[in-house]
């Protein structure tokens, strides 16, 4: 290669590079990679990395230029294959410290905190001592987590920013890092002079002003604060840096955040950046009160009518008030107040689009994306100005790479296809081969409830894409339909597609809940946390695992420390005081009790009225909380959720309470005999329960739960104080939870077994109990309640209009064996082993259509019996239904 020019020099230089100095810094600073991504930087560059890579023929003969090869790789998301060069240049030249350093990048760049092989990175520094990039990224690797307290290693990382600042004192990211570092250290002072100078070297870096603001805050520099938060919004078009001001920042939400500028506001009425933070909040969809976010910015626009981004905001809170004439005048103001900021522009050139100044609007875009090259939307609405001004073939180009930066944006997708089409029949082919028609109809679909159509939508577009975005749209619409084995297949899918992500397993432990299925939702969520060790919400979600497999130690664990990541996330202290009284620890509750109801929240002061009731009907004290849920019942409107478990909580009260069954003659009786009470919940549970299921689950020892979700846990906690999770999922698990509800009996103890609907309606390990209480002769009772067929026949006399004197259910094997039907009765067929695959689900057809005629219409109904049943002819039944979950039921009118 001698001589000859370098074809990677032209695309990225040293790794203090602008596009790096971000995208490790952003890591750093907040903590999860999913802002770490260099490959957007390749995508804004992508056709110049492959030519580069292409004028690369003979790099496997120089381990350099492979492990150049390698990064360009690595920046255009080809992950896999940077790996396997930079493994190929590290053994050809084990003294090449790029090498080793991008080798340990790719694993520190995925979320692992300390990536192996752990010595890559010392390895480079060893190999190039003088090379002060490597010493960076040493420093940044060792920079414990935001909220994490590690001086030791705060003065480690510290050792390393000083040292390569003495080699090259011009590196923003070793400035930024050594301010970190000495933030972590107490040093807030220097590290406040250090984010200066790394500002001076990298002025366009939104995330250094982030880390400025914060140590400003931290020093009562309000203004320096102020300061640094409007220069941030003028290159990441982010407000949030003002929630600082409210202390740890993770987990709030838009409203909560609204709450705590009502109360800063109430005491800073003049303050204008406020007001224009609390309208934002407002504008959101959680909020969605868009008088209230108008009012907000009018009123720090009128305060401070020389704050750019204050008349920016307006305008896009104009905008979607449908104000557009009113918004493009804001948009004027903010683009005259700072003409340099390139998401003014590119947000005035939106305005002006959608008012038909086409001409205008693009001339906005193009200054503005000049400005602003990385803004995913500027493309996209540039796009669409050039498909509505008839140049297709630009506005194809825009609109691809803006789906490449934000893949899920669907408008984007409708102009794409638009602008295929528009350039022929072949390219609009194309738009058929991209799945962009198939992804908005599905979506358009499932908003109606036409959950079959929106599933043959996607199975087209999975077909056609099969990337992780597809399979995890599938996933859920699979998951909203009951087919929740189909949409962990597809969460696998999803993940093979997209590597190691945070979100995808954090989902996919979602579906694993839903089965049951705890040990693969607890590795799940263990590896989500490890990806997003910052992430106080996916602690949560394990605290709430733990807590249904009764390890209530654990479960207090995981949100104690999720609260020290968000210490005034109010849902938290929420969910931990649940646990606590679950718990029993009376003492610990009631002094969260007490904070709560001083705590100025409204709505936390309700919620601890609820669990102080809670409290009293768990300790089994006169009353039994009585008080408290009636208090609720009065002060809140009846439709209000926690209303309506207050009465629901008052009714199981009564059930419990001695005094009350005493006053009211409703004897209790003394088993001296070990007993068994089935107890079943109802369709909804645990809210269609009986008080007399209530009472005989306050009798029990121990409870064997097989419902699923926390709300029925909560309920049973405050009845018995020892509860198991019976998770059973197959007829072949029957046997060993039945032999484990015996182990119980066996040693005197009332054992409860808890299920949803009926206990004897189509329950199979209800049915095995009963068969063994029978030969063993253990009592038993059974406690109904109304079950999935109850629910139908309701739907189906009121919904359906039929008029019937009985019904017939009866399981899919019976009905294939039946010599007759009694056709005059409506058929009720339901599918306790389920029928898998078409030929199965063919072979139940014929049998019906013994009776039946083909073009009988019939109703499924399920998995989820509150929903309206899709309507079909028997005929259409293996065409509709390929196979038929266990959850499904077919009801078959009378002729």
């Amino acid at each position: 290669m001698t001589g000859r020019p370098d074809p990677f020099q032209a695309v990225f230089d040293r790794e203090e590079s602008s596009q790096v100095v971000e995208g490790l810094g952003r890591l750093t600073h907040l903590g999860r990679s999913s802002r770490y991504d260099l490959r957007r930087h390749g995508l804004m560059r992508e056709a110049a990395y492959r030519k580069a890579l292409g004028s690369a023929p003979s790099a496997a003969r120089s381990p350099r230029l492979l492990a150049k090869r390698a990064r360009a790789e690595r920046i255009l998301g080809l992950g896999g294959e940077a790996r396997r060069a930079l493994e190929r240049a590290a053994a050809g030249d084990p003294r090449l410290p790029e090498a080793h350093a991008w080798l340990w990048e790719l694993d520190w760049g995925a979320g692992r905190r300390h990536p192996a092989p752990a010595g890559g990175i010392d390895r480079a520094v060893a190999l190039a001592p003088r090379e002060p990039c490597w010493r960076v990224w040493r420093g940044l690797g060792r920079l414990p987590g935001r909220q994490a307290r590690d001086q030791a290693a705060c003065r480690k990382s510290l050792e390393d920013f000083e040292a390569a600042l003495a080699l090259g004192p011009a590196c923003a990211l070793a400035h930024a890092g050594r301010a970190m570092a000495l933030t972590g250290l107490g040093g807030l002072r220097a590290a406040e002079a250090g984010l200066g100078k790394a500002i001076r070297l990298e002025p366009r870096q939104g995330w250094l002003h982030h880390l400025r603001a914060r140590a400003r805050l931290g020093l009562k520099d309000l203004d320096g604060f102020v300061a640094d938060c409007e220069s941030s919004i003028l290159l990441d078009e982010a407000l949030g840096d003002f929630a600082n001001i409210f202390g740890s920042m993770p987990g709030y939400s838009p409203k909560r955040l609204a709450e705590r500028a009502d109360r800063y506001l109430a005491r800073h009425p003049k303050t204008y950046w406020m007001h224009a933070f609390r309208g934002d909040c407002r504008r959101s969809p959680e909020v969605d009160d868009s008088s209230g976010a108008l009012e907000d910015l009018e009123t720090a626009v009128a305060l401070r009518p020389d704050c750019s981004w204050a008349w920016a905001y307006l305008s896009r809170a104009r905008l979607s008030s449908g104000l557009e004439g009113p918004a493009l005048e804001a948009a004027d103001r903010a683009v005259s107040l700072e003409p340099d900021c390139g998401w003014y522009r590119i947000w005035r050139g939106e305005i002006r689009r959608r008012l038909g100044e086409t001409s205008a609007a693009l001339r906005d875009f193009d200054r503005g994306l000049a400005l602003s090259p990385d803004y995913e939307l500027g493309y996209a609405w540039r796009g669409g100005a050039k498909l509505a001004a008839r140049r297709p073939a630009e506005a194809l180009t825009d609109l691809e790479l803006s789906l490449k930066l934000f893949p899920n944006y669907a408008w984007a997708r409708e102009q794409r296809a638009q602008a295929l089409t528009a350039l022929g029949p072949a390219r609009s082919r194309k738009a058929g081969r991209s799945g962009d028609g198939h992804l908005t109809r599905a979506r358009a679909a499932r908003e109606k409830g036409e959950l079959e159509e929106a599933r043959r939508e996607l199975d087209a577009l999975v077909r056609l894409r099969s990337d992780a975005a597809a399979f995890e749209e599938r996933a859920g619409l699979l998951s909203d339909m009951g087919f929740v084995v189909e949409a962990l297949a597809d969460m696998d899918r999803a993940l093979k597609e997209a590597g190691s992500q945070a979100g995808l397993y954090a989902r996919r432990a979602q579906f694993h809940l839903q089965r049951r299925n705890y040990p693969e939702a607890e590795s799940d969520l263990g590896r989500a946390i490890k990806l997003a060790a910052g992430d106080p919400w996916l602690r949560a979600k394990r605290s709430e695992l733990f807590t249904l497999t009764d390890r209530l130690p654990l479960a207090q664990e995981d949100l104690d420390r999720a609260l020290a990541l968000a210490p005034k996330e109010e849902s938290l202290r929420l969910s931990r005081l649940r646990l606590l009284v679950q718990r029993g620890l009376r003492s610990q509750a009631a002094a969260e009790i007490r904070a709560l109801l001083g705590s100025g929240s409204e709505r936390g002061a309700l919620e601890a009225v609820f669990y102080r009731g809670c409290l009293d009907f768990k300790a089994g004290k006169p009353g039994c909380g009585e008080k408290d849920f009636k208090k609720l019942m009065k002060d809140l409107p009846e439709e209000d959720p926690l209303s309506m478990r207050a009465r629901f909580y008052w009714a199981a009260s009564r059930a419990a309470d001695p005094s009350f069954r005493k006053r009211h003659h409703m004897k209790t009786p003394k088993e001296k005999t070990p007993k068994l009470f089935l107890c079943g919940l109802g369709i909804f549970p645990p809210y269609t329960a009986s008080l007399e299921v209530l009472h005989a689950l306050s009798r029990c020892d121990v409870l064997f739960n097989n419902v699923a979700g926390p709300e029925v846990r909560e309920l049973l906690a405050e009845l018995c104080a020892d509860i198991r999770p019976a998770s059973y999922q197959a007829w072949q698990d029957e046997p060993r939870w039945a032999d484990s509800i015996f182990q119980e009996l066996d040693k005197g103890r009332k054992v409860g077994f808890v299920t949803r609907g009926h206990p004897l309606v189509f329950g199979g390990l209800a049915v095995e109990l009963v068969k063994r209480c029978r030969r063993k002769g253990v009592s038993h009772e059974t406690f109904g309640a109304v079950s999935s067929i109850d629910h139908l026949l309701a739907y189906t006399g009121k919904g359906l209009g039929d008029d019937f004197g009985g019904i017939q259910a009866v399981d899919a094997p019976a009905v294939e064996r039946a010599k007759s039907v009694n056709t005059a009765l409506p058929l009720l067929a339901c599918f306790y082993s389920g029928l898998s695959g078409r030929a199965a689900v063919s072979a139940f057809r014929k049998s019906l259509e013994r009776f039946y005629p083909a073009r009988h219409g019939c109703w499924m109904f399920g998995p989820k019996y509150d929903a309206p049943p899709a309507v079909l002819a028997l005929g259409e039944l293996e065409k509709r239904y390929p196979e038929i979950h266990a959850s499904l039921m077919l009801y078959v009118p009378p002729l």
